[in-house]
């Protein structure tokens, strides 16, 4: 059944900034007179699923080419994009809502785009544990397909059916690995890999060869990304990038921009997935400050900003930019949580059937052991050093208690059972007992070595006692939940913000920000305050001759930032 507020949810999930198609009418126009087309477009939507059929017209589209890369000139430079009419685009949100609430049960785990808790990375994630282990590739071209029935580029519903489609390749494959034509990995008894996707892209994974896999989706794969020399095309593709812009052109408003938007999301892919060395680190930075500051990068100009005042958060006095070893550590913490939250998932047992999973799993590293989650663990565990404890921000919702541990998660209060009872927690004969059946007993002590004796063991089993009394399971999963984020949710952004206020010690006046004004202008208010502009003071002061520092304007004072923009004579 049709209802109104199925269709309204279709038309507010189309965004209101996209160009309209034929019928001249964008989603935004739709939402505003909203009350009065209402009925018109239900009738409209309900004639399709009456009569199956869309009247001529509403399917039409614009195609319109977009640039791949600047000054394009061959036909492979460009993408086109349809522009698709407002009710047809209304019509497929609808069948493309109804589509994923089903899509997770019906296509396999080994395609991981398009999918709730699936994600780009999984893919490449899972190569770089498997690669020591063995890999072939089936990389054979075929003929050029001819194609005569289809969707528009652009079109909801599209990426779902192409996985539908994706879908009938991995059931043909997985018949042809059935029948023993093609062995895949076998990580443990009851996982085996043989192949993987992400949308149209597609990767075999089998017995060992001599061949090996350098890129997927541009992405490294295989090697030992702890070496420097491994980074060296990343740190040439931000090089080429910064080349491309003309900085003398841009205000330090533009280029500030620039460094937090299109600089970052070119890292992005690398440092979701592997621990970047920190002299690596040192280097991208070295290039980022050096766009800031608008110098060439073999230019050995003098700076007049701390470096660590620009990463800071606006909230600690800086421009809030965030080093790139928060950002990579960052992506680090995310897998960790996800793999708590989702550890189901194909690339969660990958890591469980490789390092073989127990209560310990993500918390603590095993010697001599490389690989990309173990560098996590290892990463986590420097964190937890320097003062930062992932797992104090993890907390747990209770559902049916079977995945969480009773005394070793923090799944009541502020602390870990094991903790506050450690004279309790020694009689336990199953130390990684889940809560689920610690409280399915009648009493807690029924998996003691031998009952509480003694004053000091009677106060805590008590204590305890009284702490669980009212916990109540419920007819639901367990899951984690993020005390940085009122929704709960991991976000990359507030981790990043806990280590870099950890890590950047610089001022503590939080940078006053006005959005209504330009971005130039704050940046120029922000280094007044903080005395970093290059007056004839602050020249004097790094030692360089100057033969006076006295202000040009009124000679009645040195020209520092405090007399050139409060006191002097020219500004009063």
């Amino acid at each position: 059944m049709l209802s109104s507020k199925e269709i309204k949810k279709a038309v507010w999930d189309c965004r209101t900034d996209k160009s309209p198609g034929p019928d001249g009418f964008s989603f935004g126009f739709y939402r505003h007179f909203w009350k009065l087309i209402e009925n018109d477009v239900f009738e409209a939507v309900q004639q399709f699923f009456t009569n199956e059929e869309i009247p001529k017209g509403c399917n039409s589209s614009f195609i319109a080419l977009i640039l791949k890369i600047p000054d394009a000139n061959l036909v492979k430079d460009f993408r086109p994009i349809s522009l698709i009419g407002s009710m047809y685009k209304i019509i497929a949100k609808i069948l493309a809502n109804r589509l994923v609430g089903v899509l997770g049960d019906i296509v396999d785990e080994v395609q991981s785009a398009f999918i709730a808790d699936r994600q780009i990375l999984d893919g490449p994630f899972i190569l770089n544990e498997v690669l020591q282990w063995s890999i072939i590739i089936n990389g054979s071209p075929t003929k050029e397909f001819q194609f005569f029935k289809g969707l528009n580029q652009g079109d909801p519903l599209s990426p779902f059916l192409f996985l539908l489609i994706m879908e009938s390749l991995h059931l043909s494959f997985q018949r042809v690995v059935d029948a023993g034509l093609f062995k895949g990995l076998e990580l443990s008894s009851s996982l085996i890999i043989s192949h993987m996707f992400y949308a149209d892209d597609a990767i075999f994974i089998g017995q060992w060869c001599d061949g090996n896999i350098n890129t997927l989706v541009r992405m490294i794969v295989g090697g030992s990304m702890s070496r420097v020399s491994r980074w060296n095309e990343v740190v040439e593709r931000v090089k080429n990038r910064l080349s491309k812009w003309k900085m003398k052109a841009l205000s330090v408003g533009g280029r500030l921009t620039l460094l937090k938007s299109v600089l970052g999301s070119i890292l992005i892919f690398y440092m979701s997935v592997f621990r970047a060395p920190l002299s690596v680190l040192r280097v991208l930075e070295s290039i980022w400050s050096h766009f800031f500051n608008g110098h060439e990068l073999k230019s050995k100009k003098s700076t007049w900003v701390k470096w660590n005042n620009v990463l800071a958060s606006k909230k600690k006095g800086g421009l809030g930019v965030s080093s790139l070893y928060a950002l990579n550590r960052g992506f680090m913490c995310k897998w960790l949580w996800r793999f708590y939250n989702h550890n189901t998932s194909l690339w969660a047992r990958v890591i469980k059937a490789i390092h073989r999973d127990d209560e310990s799993m993500g918390k603590h590293v095993k010697a001599g052991t490389q690989s990309c989650w173990m560098a996590i663990v290892n990463e986590i565990t420097v964190l937890k050093k320097h003062g930062i404890n992932i797992f104090d921000f993890m907390r747990i919702k209770l559902g049916n208690g079977d995945k969480i541990a009773f005394w070793e998660d923090n799944w009541i209060g502020d602390h870990v059972l094991k903790d506050l009872y450690p004279r309790i927690y020694a009689f336990e004969t199953c130390k990684s007992v889940i809560v689920g059946s610690k409280l399915a007993h009648a009493s807690l002590d029924s998996s003691f070595r031998r009952k509480p004796r003694g004053r000091a063991e009677q106060v805590q089993y008590e204590a305890l006692s009284s702490q669980v009394y009212d916990v109540t399971l419920a007819p639901m999963s367990d899951r984690w939940t993020w005390s940085l984020e009122s929704s709960g949710e991991f976000f990359v952004a507030s981790i990043r913000k806990v280590i870099d206020d950890k890590r950047l010690l610089v001022v503590t006046t939080k940078t006053r920000w006005i959005k209504y004004v330009p971005i130039k202008v704050n940046v120029h208010a922000w280094k007044v305050r903080i005395d970093s502009h290059p007056t004839r003071f602050n020249i004097s002061c790094r030692g360089i001759d100057i033969e006076s520092i006295m202000c040009l304007i009124c000679v009645n004072g040195a020209e520092s930032v405090n007399h050139l923009f409060f006191t002097c004579s020219l500004v009063r």
